[in-house]
């Protein structure tokens, strides 16, 4: 476990994602500006429209004549929990006025499909659940209803 001091922790067993550079989904000023579950999460979705034919990954717009028919749906547990945890620290230990003013637009968990959106041209239904454990089943039925209805593809 690298990305956090886990000796307090009797398990020392994790899954954690390793030598990953946001700065090859994203431009740098934004990565600076996401959580890490933001960054992980546009990696995730470009990985997932590479796969569907529908961007590259030289071209990861989508093309503007079909934009509004593509969305994102996401599902997070808790948002960006490290960020939250970084500020808090930063607040007790140096003062509010040190806080970064990113500090709630990177952390919500709700800005994951905000962030893939503007990074991908999306411009159909954008949301997202945060309800726990059950975030990405909520996630998942919410697609469907929305394909389902016709509103988008």
């Amino acid at each position: 476990i690298t990305l956090f001091d886990a000796s307090d922790f009797t398990v020392q067993i994790a899954g954690e994602v390793k030598n990953f550079d946001p700065e090859t989904v994203m431009d740098k000023k934004e990565v600076k500006k996401a959580d890490r579950f933001i960054q992980l999460g546009i990696k995730a979705a470009l990985e997932a429209m590479i796969d569907s034919g529908f961007v590259t990954s030289e071209n990861k717009k989508v093309d503007e004549s079909i934009a509004n028919r593509f969305g994102i749906i996401s599902g997070s547990g808790i948002g960006g929990l490290s960020t939250i945890q970084k500020n808090s620290t930063i607040c007790d230990t140096r003062g509010s006025r040190k806080i970064s003013p990113f500090f709630i637009p990177s952390s919500l968990a709700n800005m994951l499909s905000g962030f893939i959106s503007i990074e991908h041209n999306l411009k159909g239904p954008s949301l997202g659940h945060v309800t726990a454990c059950a975030a990405s089943t909520h996630a998942i039925c919410d697609a469907y209803k929305t394909i389902a209805l016709n509103g988008a593809d």
